[in-house]
C-alpha cells in the first residue's frame, strides 16, 4: 500500500514510509504519544507512535507497518499501528537527512504547531517584555 491510497478511518495491511521529521513526545488522557512525519514516493503522512513505541525511530529510518490503522485529525491524515498492528524498522534511508549533515533535528512544539506549554508561553512573553524595555523607541510616550 502507499500513502496516497490511505483513507481515514480504514486499516492499513501494509505501508512502508521513510521519516524526515520527529515532533516531541507529549502526555495527554491516553498516554505518551508523538508524531513522526514520513513519506513514500506518492506523498506524505503523520506517523503517531504511542507509549512503548516512542523512542525507537528516528529520522531517517524507513518503517513497516503491518496491520495498522488510519486516521484524520484536524485534516491531516495520521497512520499508527493500531490496536493490534506493528511498526518496525526496516532499514535507513539513501538520502541524507538533517541528522547526517551535522543540523540539529531537535524541534519545539512551538515549532510543530502543537499547543505549547504553560512555560514556553511564559518564556516567548518575557523575551517580548525585555525587547521593549531594550528598546525606548517603541516605549510610549
Amino acid at each position: 500500500m502507499n500513502v496516497s491510497e490511505l483513507t481515514a478511518g480504514k486499516p492499513i495491511p501494509e505501508l512502508t514510509v521513510d521519516i524526515f521529521e520527529a515532533g516531541e513526545s507529549r502526555q495527554n488522557r491516553a498516554g505518551i504519544v508523538q508524531n513522526l512525519k514520513a513519506r513514500d514516493e506518492t506523498g506524505e503522512v503523520e506517523v503517531v507512535l504511542w507509549n512503548d513505541e516512542i523512542g525507537k525511530y528516528s529520522i531517517g529510518d524507513k518503517i513497516k507497518i503491518t496491520k495498522g490503522w488510519c486516521n484524520q485529525y484536524q485534516s491531516t491524515l495520521q497512520a499508527s499501528s493500531g490496536k493490534f498492528g506493528k511498526i518496525e524498522k526496516i532499514g535507513e534511508t539513501k538520502t541524507q537527512t538533517p541528522k547526517a549533515a551535522g543540523q540539529s533535528t531537535t524541534r519545539t512544539v512551538l515549532e510543530n504547531h502543537l499547543r505549547p506549554t504553560i512555560s514556553e508561553i511564559r518564556g516567548r512573553h518575557k523575551q517580548e517584555r525585555q525587547q521593549e524595555a531594550s528598546n525606548p523607541e517603541k516605549q510610549e510616550v
